[in-house]
């Protein structure tokens, strides 16, 4: 029999505000132009809608100017408009760090990541972060059906906390 999942001390605290506890019930905040307890907030609730997305066999030099341009790390890789894969920041630096790549040269696909941690929008936003605390995950691809429909990110996990803990307006 396994025992609790190994979750990151950072994010402990943090899952416990989703639990449906007495504290997380009686604490609400606004998201999405409604008040909703923590423990009930999905993933749809709290991703980037409409993400940009890259073809896999686009030039490293293009995800990077899709990323600077749009000041965004991480971008769904796509092949004849299925998803295979997931490109980040780190990864496009770690491929350039290479002797004699060129970002001109070298495809997308040869840097991304192929597996990808893939949710659907009604999935609980507490699963989702706890899923990425444990795989040390820096963000999770949304789909509805074959459609990439957002993307989760750690950035958007912390915007989500501050505000759970910001003031009461």
């Amino acid at each position: 029999m396994a025992g609790p999942r190994a979750v990151h001390p950072g994010a402990a605290w943090l899952l416990r505000l989703l639990e449906p506890d007495a504290t997380s019930q009686t604490l609400q905040k606004r998201f999405g132009g409604g008040f909703m307890k923590a423990r009930d907030l999905t993933i749809a609730d709290r991703m980037t809608r409409t993400p940009h997305l890259i073809g896999s066999e686009q030039p490293l030099s293009a995800a990077h100017e899709l990323m600077r341009s749009n000041g965004i790390r991480h971008l769904p890789v796509l092949h004849g408009g299925k998803l295979i894969g997931i490109v980040s920041l780190r990864d496009l630096h770690l491929v350039e760090t290479f002797r004699d790549v060129d970002p001109q040269q070298v495809r997308v696909e040869e840097a991304m990541t192929q597996d990808v941690y893939v949710v659907e929008p009604k999935t609980p936003l507490k699963e989702v972060v706890s899923e990425m605390a444990e795989r040390k995950l820096g963000s999770a691809v949304v789909v509805d059906g074959p459609k990439v429909v957002g993307v989760f990110t750690t950035i958007d996990a912390l915007d989500t906390l501050a505000g759970l803990l910001a003031p009461p307006e």
